[in-house]
């Protein structure tokens, strides 16, 4: 700002030399000055740029009224974080080229924000399946497996009839067994008790008819056996020598021949035992 000699402030009437200086002075900081034409907006909003923020009266960081934000946020202007991201929810644009329609890719890249894909329509590099090139644009048949032809089984395969272990394994009398390793079973090689629950409880003691025993703890030796339908077989002792065994209409017995004597049949039945 220009140094002006006032009368005011001299209190009497200024010098010829005073008064030239003033005029001096004033043109000196005109001249300092832009001219209106140079004044533009551009050159006002840069001058405002500079005094921008808090506590300035100023705001120069919307844009039609609207902040700026790196995150997905509704009613802003987009802007990029430190690392130039910024987040966004879905973006519609006329895309250029085939990637509307593609279904594979030329050139793999790594993608750091795109949604992972969960299929295609086809590979992007063929895999050889049974020696057989597959894309997934349709099927291929395997020689020897649904095709006429030859399995090159160079390994094992032709001739493994077991493996060294099961895929899940299995409980034998109570034991998990998955074939890594012999078992011992309770009260079958090692000690312990049998949970006889089922028909194997009536092996420790009698069977019965129903099980396919006879219901009889013991054999009378040299009796013959009668069957007692599903109750315990009953036995006929063979008596008196000479007896011979004789229908009563309802059972056996054991008793003499009658006077006439014994006939072939009766005579040969009971020299049999």
């Amino acid at each position: 700002m220009a140094s002006l000699t006032l009368r005011t402030t001299k209190g009497s009437p200024l010098t010829n030399a005073e008064v030239d200086g003033n005029f001096t002075a004033l043109n000196t900081e005109v001249g300092t000055k832009l001219t209106s034409s140079s004044y533009t907006a551009a050159d006002v909003l840069s001058k405002l740029l500079t005094v921008d923020g808090a506590g300035s009266g100023l705001d120069a960081d919307t844009l039609d009224g609207l902040t700026s934000a790196t995150a997905n946020t509704v009613s802003t202007i987009v802007a990029r974080d430190a690392s130039g991201n910024f987040a966004a929810g879905t973006i519609t644009a006329t895309l250029s080229g085939n990637a509307s329609t593609a279904t594979t890719a030329t050139t793999a890249t790594t993608a750091t924000t795109a949604t992972t894909a969960t299929s295609a329509a086809t590979l992007t590099n063929a895999r050889l399946i049974g020696g057989v090139s597959f894309n997934g644009s349709a099927d291929i048949s395997l020689p020897g497996v649904n095709t006429a032809g030859t399995q090159n089984t160079s390994g094992n395969a032709a001739t493994a009839t077991s493996a060294a272990t099961l895929t899940t394994a299995r409980t034998i009398g109570g034991v998990s067994f998955n074939g890594s390793a012999n078992i011992n079973l309770p009260g079958v090689n090692s000690a312990g008790t049998q949970n006889t629950s089922g028909t194997a409880a009536g092996l420790s003691a009698t069977l019965v008819v129903g099980s396919g025993g006879t219901g009889a703890t013991t054999l009378t030796a040299n009796n013959v056996i009668i069957g007692n339908g599903t109750s315990a077989v009953s036995f006929v002792a063979p008596g008196t020598t000479g007896n011979v065994l004789v229908s009563n209409g309802t059972t056996w017995v054991s008793t003499p021949p009658a006077s006439a004597g014994a006939t072939l049949g009766q005579a040969y039945f009971f020299s049999s035992f």
